[in-house]
């Protein structure tokens, strides 16, 4: 699972960069990772928990998000196989998508986009709020959640914050920060 939406084929500069190797893309195949998973070597992305008993030559899977969810079901654990995680990679692109969406709701950018096609052309929706002075909860500060809780505090929003351990953030992040027992399952 090589698919991103940058435009790059990853699979061919894998190719082109290791010939002696075969690259398989199943972006949105999942009968095509069926298909190749008992001569699959290594896997970049999640091997599903389903397949593993078939996945016997895989030795290496990468995940491609920041946690590594999708390979700590305990047949992988209990095996040979190494897996790793993409963390740090995802820093800047999660926490901006993050701000994306937040001012896409404050602002209400959906329907001011609809709003310039219709009769409505210069109609400003009702509703809209400015985030500066609003309250962010951030519900895990590892690197991602810490971005975001930087992120947040520049653009003047309190932040609270909760994570898994009693460890504080850094000074001066978090206006709140929540212990782990805080959050009721």
């Amino acid at each position: 699972n090589m698919g991103r939406n940058d435009g790059v084929d990853y699979r061919a500069k894998l190719a082109a960069e290791f010939p002696q190797a075969e690259f398989i893309s199943v972006e949105g195949q999942p009968e095509v990772l069926e298909q190749h998973i008992g001569d699959a070597d290594a896997i970049i992305g999640d091997l599903p928990a389903r397949l593993f008993a078939q996945a016997t030559r895989v030795r290496w899977v990468q995940t491609t998000g920041a946690g590594a969810n999708g390979v700590t079901y305990p047949a992988i654990r209990d095996s040979d196989v190494i897996a790793t995680s993409a963390i740090g990679v995802h820093v800047a692109s999660v926490p901006e998508q993050m701000l994306a969406m937040m001012f896409a709701f404050a602002r209400r950018v959906p329907e001011q986009i609809l709003n310039q096609h219709g009769p409505h052309r210069f109609y400003w929706p009702t509703g809209m709020f400015e985030v500066e002075g609003q309250t962010m909860g951030i519900l895990g500060l590892g690197k991602i959640g810490t971005s975001l809780a930087h992120k947040a505090k520049g653009l003047g929003m309190r932040v609270t914050g909760w994570r898994r351990t009693e460890k504080p953030a850094e000074p001066g992040l978090l206006d709140h920060q929540f212990a782990p027992d805080d959050l009721h399952g």
